[in-house]
C-alpha cells in the first residue's frame, strides 16, 4: 500500500497542479475515454468506457466489459454493458466519490459456485451497483481513480481502479 501512495503521489505531483481547481477542471475536460479494471461496468474484470462531466461534481458513464473465468467447478464468459453516475466535491481536481449504477450481463455459465473477487455473477441478470472511491482528474485530462463497488445481490465491496483521459 505504501508503494501505491508513492506512486499515486508521483502521478499527482507530475500530472497536476493542486487539488483545488478554481477554474473548474472537471468542466474545462468534459469527455473522457477510460479503461478500468474491476469497475465500470461492474463486475467486469475489463471495461471500456466513455465518461461525460455533466456538470464540476457529476459525471455519467457508460461502457462495456469483459468477464471471463474458468476453474474445475465454474466457468462463466460474459460480457456486460452499463452505466454509472458519481458525484463528487465541486471545484476540485481530487475528490471523493460516491456512485450509483446498472449493469447488464449477458453470456454463458456453466458450474457452480461464485468467483472469489466478484461475487455471484450469472449472466442474463441486471445489477444495481454502488461505489465509493477517490477520483483525481488534471487540468491536462488525466485521470486516474480508486474505487470499492458492490452490486445489490451481494454484501462485499470489491477495490477496483481506471485510468483515462478527458478532452
Amino acid at each position: 500500500m505504501k508503494v501505491f501512495c508513492r506512486h499515486l503521489y508521483i502521478l499527482l505531483v507530475l500530472f497536476g497542479s493542486g487539488a483545488y481547481a478554481g477554474d473548474n477542471v472537471r468542466t474545462t475536460k468534459r469527455l473522457g475515454v477510460v479503461a478500468s479494471l474491476f469497475t465500470e461496468p461492474f463486475p467486469s474484470f475489463l471495461g471500456l468506457n466513455l465518461n461525460y462531466n455533466l456538470i464540476d461534481f457529476m459525471r455519467l458513464s457508460v461502457g462495456f466489459g469483459n468477464i471471463s473465468y474458468s476453474d474445475t467447478t465454474l466457468n462463466i464468459s460474459a460480457t456486460t454493458v452499463g452505466g454509472d453516475v458519481k458525484l463528487f466535491i465541486p471545484r476540485t481536481s481530487i475528490s471523493p466519490f460516491g456512485s450509483i449504477g446498472y449493469t447488464l450481463i449477458s453470456g454463458t455459465r456453466t458450474g457452480t459456485g461464485k468467483i472469489s473477487t466478484l461475487g455471484n455473477v450469472t449472466p442474463g441478470q441486471s445489477v444495481v451497483t454502488f461505489g465509493a472511491g477517490l477520483d483525481y482528474q488534471s487540468r491536462s485530462g488525466f485521470n486516474i481513480g480508486i474505487e470499492f463497488k458492490a452490486n445489490s445481490g451481494d454484501s462485499s465491496f470489491i477495490p477496483g481502479g481506471y485510468i483515462g483521459y478527458f478532452f
